[in-house]
């Protein structure tokens, strides 16, 4: 990005428990963490195209990017929980958003377009140590998924807090 202002495109957003943004810089393969005032405090290389990024309340910090989901550790460490590859099972064309829910579980949406619609699931739900507990497959009623947000408990919670 040297010589142009602002950053390439940002897929999604999210604020964390601290209350300072995670944004994933899909041109820059970067997470990249900012306090209120817009002031980088912290970032993380991605090993390629990165489309969202969450925080636990424990402090790790996770992403998915074009093929893999990727658990952060406060101390840095990286560790792969789900990754694809031509073999893979289920087939999945490239990760995009994610999503954790309180017991630990991730849910991540699988983009499925350039002619791949149908061919794998929408929604992949995987536990904390990258293990696939459920997927969302019916490409009559969802071909594609960008983004998904489960509805948790503690996000309506959350959301009635704020009105």
């Amino acid at each position: 990005l040297q010589g142009r202002k602002g950053h390439g495109a940002m897929r999604h957003f999210t604020i964390t428990p601290q209350e300072t943004f995670l944004v994933a810089h899909i041109g820059g393969r970067a997470v990249r963490e900012y306090d209120q005032e817009g002031k980088m405090l912290k970032e993380i290389k991605t090993p390629g195209m990165v489309y969202s990024a969450v925080r636990s309340e424990a402090g790790e910090t996770y992403f998915a990017w074009q093929h893999g989901v990727v658990k952060v550790a406060k101390d840095g460490k990286q560790k792969t929980l789900l990754t694809l590859d031509e073999k893979s099972k289920p087939f999945v064309h490239f990760f995009t958003s994610l999503s954790l829910v309180e017991n630990g579980s991730v849910y991540v949406s699988s983009w499925l377009g350039h002619g791949h619609e149908g061919k794998g699931p929408s929604v992949i739900k995987i536990d904390k140590e990258g293990r696939i507990l459920w997927t969302l497959t019916n490409p009559d009623q969802i071909a594609n998924a960008s983004s998904f947000t489960p509805l948790t408990k503690s996000l309506l919670e959350n959301f009635k807090k704020r009105q």
